[in-house]
């Protein structure tokens, strides 16, 4: 690094511009991994989950369980048109994988622009609800309902491991670590140019 050069500071400080405003986020540790507590275990511990430094939302995968979602690239919060571009994309693409919004009804039409209608097909007689902060009773009801689904399938994966022959295993296990071989070597630059050079010597 140039120390004479004239970009060279003893501190990172924003730039402001003429009618701008610009912030910086401050770096600790808890600004750079925050946690919140959820909860505690059967001992009383508290359990402790990690959020992101950027802004998120809260959404229900195909599993019944709700994440946070990341909206932003940065940490400081923006509204600039990329910003928003940002998360109207990342929404889209999650919602149009079937993820849901966990603070809205799931009946909402609010998103047919993505799915063509509801976000859940509502039962005969139901109607969107205006959603709740942590999950309307209509979503709590969906919750559960993926939550079976997933442990029925995550039930009938471990059965089919258990009636696994041993021979079986081993051929499974040989050609998942043959499978990664290949990959980590299809990456590996070296290797790449070992199989070009043996291909060059075996083409002359």
């Amino acid at each position: 690094m140039n120390q004479q050069s004239p970009f060279v500071v003893d501190m990172l400080q924003p730039q402001t511009m003429t009618g701008q405003r610009h912030k910086a986020y401050q770096l600790t540790p808890q600004s750079v991994t925050p946690t919140r507590i959820v909860g505690s275990d059967d001992l009383g511990m508290p359990i402790e989950e990690r959020v992101p430094i950027a802004y998120s939302r809260k959404f229900v995968g195909l599993d019944g369980c709700a994440k946070d979602v990341p909206l932003r690239s940065a940490a400081v919060f923006s509204s600039e048109e990329e910003a928003l571009r940002y998360e109207r994309a990342t929404v889209a693409d999650i919602v149009r994988a079937g993820q849901l919004p966990l603070d809205e009804c799931p009946y909402t039409n609010a998103y047919r622009y993505i799915k063509g209608g509801p976000l859940v097909r509502p039962p005969a007689g139901a109607d969107d609800c205006g959603g709740n902060v942590g999950g309307c009773d209509h979503m709590q009801t969906v919750i559960k309902a993926r939550q079976q689904v997933a442990r029925a399938k995550w039930d009938k994966e471990q059965e089919q491991l258990r009636q696994m022959k041993p021979e079986d295993a081993e051929r499974l296990a040989a050609t998942i670590a043959e499978g990664v071989g290949r990959a980590i070597a299809a990456n590996d630059p070296k290797s790449n140019r070992r199989n070009l050079a043996q291909g060059k010597g075996e083409a002359d």
